[in-house]
């Protein structure tokens, strides 16, 4: 976790989980590409309708040493500004393309959309961080107890769940090799996402 100067930017790099400094918000570049410019390099900002394609995962290295097709560097954070004691700030989901990795082995491999389908729900998982973010922010302004530091430990206690759910995630899908288990997490993933759909217009606050 880190703090990024004034605008207490945190943000969540996962599969292989690590972490990394914020960035400024930025919906779409100026030619209306999916990428968007962040001082991590090009990342994509999570929307329904646009999934991942291999040519995204741009990292060169694996970055771990655990035995995978692909990693996925996704993030979901928030940037806030405080005038006169009153909270603005906007809640973003990223994947980070160039900590993002595809073994060249699997470019090919008959299981390639599996795999795929596998890293695209990583960033999904990402987004119901996000959409639950914004649920918690939602709750401390209407008790009146939005502030930096009531931000910041909510934050914290997400992150950690995240980890566990991100990890939980790969462990009882074998990293996409347990068919069944992942048709299972891809169906609980798609109906937690309609569930939190009120939460899903969570850019600002």
């Amino acid at each position: 976790m880190n703090n990024v100067f004034k605008n207490i930017s945190l943000i969540l790099l996962a599969v292989i989980i690590s972490f990394g400094f914020g960035d400024k918000h930025n919906m779409k570049d100026g030619n209306g590409s999916k990428y968007i410019k962040t001082e991590d390099g090009p990342a994509i900002n999570w929307t329904e309708d646009l999934k991942l394609t291999q040519s995204d995962f741009k990292a060169t290295r694996k970055g771990s040493k655990a035995h995978t097709a692909a990693t996925t560097s996704s993030s979901f954070g928030y940037d806030i500004t405080i005038e006169n004691g009153k909270i603005n700030g906007h809640i973003y989901v990223r994947f980070y393309c160039n900590s993002s990795w595809w073994n060249p082995e699997s470019l090919n491999s008959k299981k390639s959309e599996e795999i795929l389908q596998h890293e695209q729900l990583h960033f999904d998982i990402c987004e119901l961080y996000g959409r639950k973010m914004f649920k918690e922010i939602l709750k401390l302004k209407k008790s009146n107890k939005l502030n930096g530091e009531t931000l910041n430990r909510m934050y914290s206690q997400l992150e950690n769940e995240y980890q566990k759910y991100q990890n939980r995630y790969d462990g009882e899908t074998n990293h996409s090799l347990n068919t069944k288990n992942q048709k299972r997490w891809n169906k609980r993933i798609k109906n937690d996402l309609v569930k939190t759909q009120t939460y899903a217009d969570y850019h600002n606050f």
